[in-house]
């Protein structure tokens, strides 16, 4: 399709924080969207464009668009497109119907392949908060896709202000492991920081004074390496960075009076060695130190944990 980008009509199956943020960056483009909670689309409804068709079921005769949008959970995306596929078998004949999942393969949209439509997985790797254009800005999107499509997989992630990178079959065959890749690098850090917060509340201190800029600086620190291709091990600080199993086994010792912190603090501790030893900040002795010292933490954190 000549000037693909700039003539695609959407149509969005969802109102979430994901398909919110969809709605608001398509602007005139989008022809109308569909989600179950009212609530959904009320809040988005003073920001799109008047021209837009709010529905809350898919049973009605929509008007034409070249790319629907699955934004549902990862549960319902296959029986969503099997219900779409079968009320609009003819509109979805030649158009692209896109899921946004990172987890799930291109595959699940089979249903609504064999009925003439251009599948296409489409995975924006990003945490989503709430609805907002901001967040989709220079996004990397993850994409899966037939060869004849890859120029209008291109363009529609453009279109969503995104940056389209068309993903190996060696990629697509582990794709949990890429969606593990973006949940480690989410969630996993709002994890190790409320264990933070928690570690400091027990010591006493505001975590409002002192978190938010050591967080910052520590993410700052090993955003740069990630773009300049370097080592993190060559931002690795504390005590396991040096080795210090002094401070180790004194943490070890204040921490006794708080068992889920002891327990949560050498595990990450344990994985924080071996990231250590592989990058030769330190020995192999001091490696099995280290862990010898967090096995200890751990052991005594579970066997102070009241018994259920």
């Amino acid at each position: 399709m000549s000037d693909y980008e700039g003539h695609i009509r959407f149509g969005l199956i969802g109102a979430g924080r994901l398909g919110g943020s969809l709605a608001l960056a398509l602007g005139d483009r989008l022809r109308w969207i569909i989600s179950r909670s009212e609530a959904s689309l009320a809040k988005i409804r003073p920001d799109l464009a008047e021209s837009v068709i709010l529905l809350t079921q898919s049973d009605v005769r929509l008007p034409e668009v070249e790319c629907v949008i699955l934004c549902v959970g990862d549960a319902a995306i296959e029986v969503t497109a099997k219900r779409f596929a079968r009320q609009h078998a003819q509109l979805l004949k030649g158009t692209y119907l896109v899921h946004c999942s990172g987890a799930l393969k291109r595959g699940v949209l089979d249903s609504a392949a064999a009925l003439g439509a251009r599948t296409i997985a489409a995975h924006p790797f990003q945490t989503f908060t709430r609805a907002s254009v901001e967040a989709l800005e220079h996004v990397a999107w993850g994409v899966e896709c037939e060869s004849r499509d890859a120029d209008a997989a291109r363009a529609i992630v453009r279109r969503l202000k995104g940056r389209p990178i068309i993903l190996t079959d060696a990629v697509i065959k582990r794709k949990a492991l890429y969606h593990a890749t973006a949940v480690v690098a989410s969630n996993y850090l709002v994890l190790l920081t409320a264990l933070a917060r928690d570690m400091a509340a027990a010591g006493g201190i505001e975590a409002r004074d002192f978190l938010p800029p050591i967080l910052r600086t520590a993410l700052s620190n090993a955003v740069k390496a990630i773009e300049n291709d370097e080592t993190l091990g060559s931002i690795l600080t504390g005590p396991i960075a040096r080795a210090d199993l002094a401070t180790l086994e004194t943490q070890a010792q204040e921490l006794e009076d708080f068992p889920a912190l002891a327990e949560h603090y050498a595990a990450i501790g344990k994985v924080g060695a071996e990231i250590a030893a592989a990058h030769k900040l330190i020995s192999a002795e001091q490696f099995t130190q280290i862990i010898d010292t967090f096995e200890q933490m751990a052991s005594k954190g579970h066997s102070s944990q009241p018994s259920k």
